[in-house]
């Protein structure tokens, strides 16, 4: 495993990852905002690629993939009286998106389409997260780190001393970190970042590997660490997803 570094973003989402999201607490993102990833060409299976990442080439197997998500804009009002501009026209409902039982799970921020299975980002309960089209909750990026080899007590993400404003920058964003076992597929965890931050020199640490076990994260690190707050993470619902 590598460490779980986020260096600068260079998405707003949330997925992208995903992820990377301050998203204003407007009815839709003003704005577009490009996503990175690696995808699976068998089995659907991404990466969120952030900052430098994103330059680099996918893994045998996935090809890369880019996308956007924007806000919707509402349609201008008549012209005036005299030629003067009529007053901007209302703003569009968001998209949502819905589960196959037709219940809402919450705001579609983006939207990537695949043969085996789609990727939904979405907005719910403040925090952005990832979905697959089957309904399950996507883990967004490598297990954060843990100072202990249980893997527990506060999580942390790294970050390089430069990139320390930007991550706590995003603390009032929707920004949410996911991890989730893939090997058998395990429960869902989330987090949200806070502003709390702290340097560490040659100090082990510890991640969550693919099956759940705790690993140690490469070796002692020098680096800054910004403390993540758990979150109640969203559940899996019934597939396939629907935009409406």
């Amino acid at each position: 495993m590598t460490r779980s570094s986020l260096p600068i973003r260079s998405i707003a989402l949330t997925a992208m990852l995903v992820g990377a999201m301050a998203l204003p607490a407007a009815p839709a993102p003003a704005a577009t905002k490009t996503v990175t990833a690696c995808v699976s060409s068998r089995t659907g299976a991404f990466t969120i690629l952030l900052g430098k990442k994103a330059a680099k080439k996918c893994p045998r197997g996935y090809k890369k993939q880019h996308w956007a998500a924007a806000g919707q804009q509402g349609d201008p009002g008549p012209a005036g009286a005299g030629g003067a501009p009529g007053s901007p026209g209302p703003v569009h409902a968001p998209t949502m998106v819905k589960d196959a039982a037709g219940a809402t799970l919450g705001q579609l921020l983006g939207y990537l389409p695949s043969s085996n299975l789609s990727i939904f980002f979405v907005l719910r309960d403040g925090g952005s997260y990832v979905y697959r089209s089957n309904g399950k909750v996507a883990a967004t990026n490598a297990s954060p780190d843990y100072k202990n080899n249980t893997c527990s007590g506060t999580a942390y993400i790294t970050s390089s001393a430069s990139n320390l404003s930007i991550f706590v920058s995003l603390s009032a964003g929707s920004t949410r970190v996911v991890y989730r076992a893939s090997a058998p597929l395990g429960p869902t965890q989330a987090w949200k970042y806070t502003t709390a931050t702290e340097n560490i020199v040659a100090l082990q640490l510890y991640q969550l590997d693919d099956s759940g076990a705790c690993v140690t994260d490469g070796p002692p690190a020098t680096t800054s660490l910004v403390a993540l707050a758990p979150v109640t993470a969203p559940p899996d619902v019934p597939g396939p997803l629907t935009i409406s």
